[in-house]
């Protein structure tokens, strides 16, 4: 969160590029998260696909 920016919410946010200078960054789902919440498994695979 704080690479990105103070009020990035992954949940909104993830899969979207950002630039933090002159680097291409983007959120994703943190795996913990993913097993206490299997149904974000979906959006975690898409945005492997896009990195």
């Amino acid at each position: 969160m704080r690479i990105i920016k103070n009020d990035f919410k992954v949940t909104r946010e993830h899969s979207v590029w950002f630039n933090k200078k002159n680097i291409e960054v983007m959120g994703t789902f943190h795996t913990a998260a993913l097993l206490r919440n299997p149904n974000n498994l979906s959006y975690a695979r898409e945005n492997l696909k896009k990195l």
